[in-house]
């Protein structure tokens, strides 16, 4: 009696090891199944991305070789301003220099010089 009980205790023991085993393979076959569509969607999101990556380097490059070609005019372009800058100067400078030359007299006072002896005649006073 007692080996017949043991002998259940013990098939009850494999039946919940091999069931364990069971579910433990059915969970890994599911997270195995489920690791392969977070792959494939990584794969995916990481095409895309390198797809637009690839477009915004292309994009930064075009704008360095942009800034670049400005960056070699912009001294000749400041070179070309400087040199007017420096001719408007010099004629302005010259258009002074001849008006200098034509500088009217200074202007006459119309009013009568006053008398070098005579003191000038206080106003009436006003009559209240």
């Amino acid at each position: 009696m007692v080996i017949g009980r043991f002998r259940l205790v013990i098939i009850a023991i494999a039946v919940v090891i091999i069931g364990g085993f069971a579910v433990l393979s059915a969970q890994i076959w599911l997270m195995n199944a489920r690791i392969d569509q977070l792959a494939t969607k990584v794969n995916t999101i990481d095409a895309t991305f390198g797809v637009k990556l690839d477009e915004i380097k292309v994009k930064l490059d075009a704008a360095s070789a942009k800034l670049d070609a400005i960056s070699q005019r912009l001294p000749a372009d400041f070179n070309t301003i400087r040199a007017e800058i420096a001719a408007q100067t010099s004629a302005i400078a010259k258009s002074v220099a001849s008006l200098r030359g034509l500088a009217p007299s200074p202007p006459t006072s119309l009013l009568p010089e006053p008398a070098i002896g005579l003191k000038p005649s206080p106003p009436p006073k006003a009559r209240p």
